[in-house]
Parts: structure tokens; C-alpha cells; sequence
């Protein structure tokens, strides 16, 4: 607890894995991008960026207090991590206070979850709905197929979140979600890809991943303490490279055709504007 780093457990079991969590989801997460895209440009996100940081991290301390002081008061941190600290806010700090704080909470969450339940609702309205199905689809009936979807996903999320196990595995399985898809658009990019093989490859990750959380799995692998991202990162890796050398015959889309001539085609238009 003298080191800066604390214990070996908690650097490869909490802060390491927290790590390779957000460098292997968050770059492709479509809620962030869809946030990213609508910005003026880069200059704007830096900013925002200078801006909300600080701010997100001073709420963190806040939270983090709040959870240290339960946990070093035996009969709050009896309850367990998901009770502890509410169970304190309730019963040490005027009812006033308490609404106000757990107010913000809420607030926090639900503008997180918003945009997490929209991102997936547009997709599937724009994307699979309108281009697979219904072409002819108005913004109306777009609008109206969005918000089924939010309704749908939502619903969806409660339901699974009563059986998460505490929020640290929870913030865990949901990362996991995103690991194959970085690591399938970079295979993409760069080496070869293949619907058979992402199919393959996401299939095997999201089913491990979830088996981890809610199943026994780790406990009869002996491997309890292992974290999700490491176990998701590994199969990601293992299954995608298997999985593309057997069905991987698309080449990379920097190596393709079609980028050569879509460079091409920008490189004359850029040669043209600074004739003119």
C-alpha cells in the first residue's frame, strides 16, 4: 500500500486490465465516434477534450471517496460493493443531500447509457433496417424504428444487469464486447479480412467472454482471478489469425484496388485545385 503502484494483484488485476480495456474498445466505439464525427474539426475535439477531462476526473476522485469511506466502515462494507456506499449516503448525510447526490449519479449514468443505446439504434435503423429491408423507409419511419430499438436495448441492458457480478467485472464484460471489432478492422485494414472469419472470431470471443462472466468457467479453469480483457485479447488474437488464415482471401483494403484508384482519384483532384 507504500507503492505508488500498490500491489502486484491490484496493478495486473485491476489497473493493467483497465488499461487494455480502454486502448483495445474505446477507439472503436461507436458512440465516441459518432461524438468525434459531429465535432467542427480536430481543434474542436482537443479542446473538448482539455475540458472534459479534468472534469471527469474530479468526479472520479468524488465517487472514489465515497466508496473508500464504505468500505472502511464494517457495517456498510457488509453489504457489499453494490450497496455499500449508497446504503452510507442514505443513513449519514441529510435527505436533501442524498437526493442531490444521487441525482447526479443518475444523471451520470443515464447520459452515458443514452448514448450507448442510441449508437446501436441508429445503426440498426440506417443500417440493416432502411438498406436491407425497407429502402423506401421515410425519416419518419426511421425515427420510429430507432426509438424500438432504444426501448429494445434498453430493456435488453436492465435485464442483464440484474445478474452482472459487481461493477468492475461488469465494466469488464461490456469492453469485452469491443475488442474483437478493434482487432477485426485493424486485420481489415492492413492484413486480410473475410465475413466467414469475422463472423467466426466474434461469435467465439462474445460467447467466452460472456461464459467468463456468468458461468463457473474461470472458477474450473482455476483461473479466477484472470481478468475478462485479457482473456477476450487472447482468444480475439488467437481465433482472428486462425480464422483469416482459413477463410481470409479478401486482401487488405490498403492493399485493394479500390483504394489505390480512391487515392488516386484524390491525388489528381488535389493536383488540379493547386493548378487553378
Amino acid at each position: 500500500m507504500l507503492s505508488i503502484f500498490g500491489s502486484p494483484d491490484v496493478m495486473l488485476g485491476f489497473g493493467l486490465a483497465l488499461v487494455f480495456a480502454l486502448v483495445f474498445s474505446m477507439p472503436i466505439n461507436q458512440v465516441l465516434l459518432q461524438t468525434a464525427m459531429a465535432a467542427k474539426n480536430e481543434k474542436a475535439i482537443v479542446k473538448s477534450l482539455w475540458i472534459a477531462a479534468p472534469l471527469n476526473g474530479l468526479f472520479g476522485v468524488f465517487v472514489l471517496v465515497i466508496g473508500l469511506t464504505a468500505k472502511t466502515l464494517p457495517e456498510f462494507n457488509a453489504l457489499g460493493p453494490k450497496l455499500a456506499a449508497p446504503t452510507m449516503l442514505m443513513q449519514l448525510l441529510p435527505s436533501w443531500l442524498v437526493v442531490l447526490l444521487l441525482a447526479c449519479f443518475l444523471a451520470a449514468i443515464l447520459s452515458s447509457f443514452a448514448m450507448t443505446s442510441l449508437g446501436p439504434a441508429t445503426i440498426f435503423a440506417n443500417d440493416i433496417y432502411k438498406r436491407l429491408y425497407n429502402p423506401a423507409a421515410t425519416e419518419e419511419k426511421i425515427a420510429w424504428v430507432t426509438r424500438f430499438g432504444i426501448i429494445v436495448l434498453g430493456s435488453i441492458a436492465v435485464a442483464v444487469a440484474s445478474f452482472l457480478p459487481p461493477i468492475l467485472a461488469a465494466i469488464a464484460w461490456v469492453n469485452g464486447w469491443l475488442i474483437p471489432i478493434l482487432w477485426l478492422f485493424v486485420s481489415g485494414l492492413f492484413w486480410r479480412h473475410s465475413p466467414r472469419a469475422a463472423g467466426t472470431t466474434l461469435t467465439i470471443t462474445w460467447s467466452v467472454n460472456s461464459l467468463w462472466s456468468f458461468t463457473g468457467l474461470a472458477d474450473w479453469l482455476h483461473l479466477s482471478g484472470l481478468d475478462n480483457t485479457y482473456v477476450v485479447v487472447g482468444v480475439t488474437i488467437l481465433v482472428g489469425i486462425v480464422a483469416n488464415k482459413i477463410w481470409g482471401d479478401r486482401p487488405a483494403y490498403f492493399r485493394s484496388r479500390e483504394y489505390r484508384e480512391r487515392m488516386s482519384g484524390i491525388g489528381e483532384a488535389a493536383r488540379i485545385s493547386g493548378g487553378v
